[in-house]
């Protein structure tokens, strides 16, 4: 932040908080300040350009987080309850990495996967006003009970995850193919598969 320019969002060599809120951060505070039926956040009416196309709005944007951010301000302003909030749930999100991560690796090969995860370049995300951080908890929960084959119960996650960032459909190609190797170990490896258990993925 102290070698940046100007630029449309903040003038140069921002704040802590100023830099944690540029880019998409607005598009989640405009939903946060002004929720559903206004002039901004999710507008009643579709905004146009010139030509006839739909212009850039809200819309493009889930409702998860800025609505939890929303919830949870007691009246902050939203430069300070989003970065707040996405630090506390990339700590859920390590946990669940760890979780994920022990159900092949032992406790050392656990924390170093959480290390790397932690340290890799786009680790910033887990400080900024976006809503990545709580998709990707949402996403790691979801895989995590996939392992353990609590298949019901990721069906909340998944649930919770589609009002965050996109990606579901890649969660219902990963249940078909879980469900066709589930088929394909009974088949050839004699390993069970009950129908409840079929319906339930």
């Amino acid at each position: 932040a102290q070698s940046q320019g100007p630029t449309y969002w903040t003038g140069p060599k921002p704040g802590y908080w100023d830099y944690l809120n540029i880019w998409d951060a607005e598009w989640f505070e405009d939903i946060f300040r002004f929720g559903f039926g206004g002039d901004s956040g999710y507008s009643s009416q579709l905004p146009f350009d010139a030509d006839g196309y739909v212009a850039q709005n809200d819309w493009a944007f889930m409702p998860g987080f800025p609505f939890l951010a929303r919830w949870l301000a007691f009246g902050a302003e939203w430069k300070f309850v989003a970065p707040t909030l996405t630090l506390a749930v990339g700590f859920g999100f390590a946990l669940v990495v760890y979780r994920l991560a022990s159900t092949s690796l032992d406790a050392r090969g656990s924390i170093w996967a959480v290390a790397l995860v932690g340290l890799l370049p786009p680790s910033l995300i887990f400080q900024a006003g976006y809503a990545d951080t709580l998709g990707l908890l949402f996403l790691s929960l979801t895989l995590l009970l996939l392992v353990q084959r609590r298949y019901l119960w990721a069906i909340l996650r998944t649930t919770a995850l589609s009002l965050t960032r996109p990606g579901t459909f890649a969660l219902a190609l990963t249940a078909a193919a879980i469900l066709y190797d589930r088929i394909r170990q009974r088949r050839f490896e004699g390993h069970s598969l009950t129908v409840s258990e079929g319906a339930r993925i």
